[in-house]
């Protein structure tokens, strides 16, 4: 019983954990890119005021998409053929009385399929704007 209760103590911790480490992160790059675009307005104000024509890209934030796809395409693949090759080693391993367990690699395997289609549909379809 107690064994039950730290594993899952262990388990609930080890998800808030990854929870607050991921929002960190995100909110780090979303400060940055606002640090980033304030810098570029502030340019190009002064570059207004001063007369000088100004150039006509849209800023730090032109080339994320890319990245993001490549990003979605790379994941994709690692989790389409890690949840493969978890179905093959629980269901050739598995014993009798388990022999469900191989359905846990369909998990990841399917994350996998969901970011290749999004990194199909992001080529397929490219944002607007």
């Amino acid at each position: 019983m107690r064994e039950e209760f730290f594993w899952a103590l262990f388990g609930g911790g080890f998800i808030v954990f990854w929870a607050i480490l991921i929002s960190w992160a995100q909110h780090l790059r979303a400060t940055r890119r606002l640090r980033e675009r304030e810098l570029l307005h502030k340019e190009r104000v002064l570059a207004l005021e001063q007369g000088i024509s100004l150039p006509d890209d849209r800023g730090p934030d032109t080339f994320v998409a890319p990245a993001l796809q490549s990003l979605a395409l790379a994941l994709g693949f690692l989790l389409l053929f890690l949840g493969i090759g978890l179905s093959l080693a629980f269901y050739l391993t598995s014993d009798v009385d388990d022999s469900s367990q191989w359905a846990m690699g369909v998990i990841p395997a399917m994350a996998g399929i969901g970011l290749l289609l999004y990194s199909w549909v992001s080529l397929r379809f490219p944002p607007v704007g």
